[in-house]
């Protein structure tokens, strides 16, 4: 089985705004809202979960946009940017 480390596609879903149903394999635990989320070979309570009986989730609705919105580049940059700000703060061991 191939198990994507960083899970393009649901990333791309999300920040549609679609429902991402996945497997909990590779880095798509970290990505996907834990109701969209499955244990591998056994889609069916996930997929319960995140369109009821009878319900509709339209496109772009933005209930699966949060996840994905921790990946924006303005949101990388500045957390990627404090990173930095700490590690040079840290003195240098040795």
């Amino acid at each position: 089985m191939y198990a994507e480390i960083l899970p393009l596609a649901a990333l791309e879903g999300m920040a549609a705004g679609l429902p991402v149903v996945a497997a909990t394999t590779g880095g798509l635990a970290e990505v996907v809202p834990s109701e969209g989320l499955h244990p591998p070979g056994d889609a069916g309570p996930s997929r319960t979960a995140c369109v009821p009986s009878g319900a509709t989730l339209r496109p772009g609705s933005g209930r699966w946009r949060s996840p994905a919105s921790g990946f924006a580049p303005e949101v990388v940059a500045r957390e990627l940017g404090a990173l930095y700000d700490r590690v040079a703060q840290t003195p240098a061991s040795g």
